[in-house]
This record gives structure tokens, sequence and C-alpha cells, in this order.
């Protein structure tokens, strides 16, 4: 299937509060073996978002005297769970 929408739990670790956004993705231009991967996800699985803005050098070899996070643009990460998967026919997956 080549089109998601994840329902995922988000949780904020300062309040420990829930929130339930929804989070598509559209998975048509990737792989299969990328597809596969995300075809793999179930109920209660934990993932983590990552916001990145790459800039010109984050495509340079990385190097050990540089911090990783400016190095390659990485602003947030948040941890989630997965509560639920619908796909792109509206039906929930098992």
């Amino acid at each position: 299937m080549s089109f998601h929408s994840n329902l995922l739990r988000l949780f904020d670790p300062l309040t420990f509060r829930c929130s339930h956004p929804q989070i598509t993705f559209n998975l048509g231009r990737f792989t299969d073996s990328i597809k596969g991967e995300w075809d793999s996800l179930r109920q209660h699985d934990i993932m983590f978002l990552l916001t990145i803005q790459a800039h010109d050098a984050s495509g340079d070899r990385y190097k050990d005297d540089t911090e990783f996070r400016q190095h390659f643009g990485l602003k947030y990460v948040r941890g989630c769970e997965i509560a639920d998967l619908i796909g792109s026919d509206g039906e929930r997956y098992s």
C-alpha cells in the first residue's frame, strides 16, 4: 500500500500530557523495501519523529569535533506510540 494515515499518541516529556494527532505519509515514491518497513508497523510500536533542517554542509563527512545536531540540522526529537493504523481506504489495519 502506498499511502498510510497513522494516528500516533505523542507524549510531551515535560508534562506527560498525551495528544492524538493524525500524521499522514505518502509512500508512493519509495522503494518496496522502505514501504515494507512502514507496513511492518503495528499498534503500540514506539517511534521517534525527527525534525531536520539540513543545510549545504549536512552532506559533508561528519567529523568527531563537530556537534552532531548542528552538522545534520537536527532540531527536535519526539517519541510516540502508534495508537492506530488506517489505510488510504479508511479501514483499520489489524
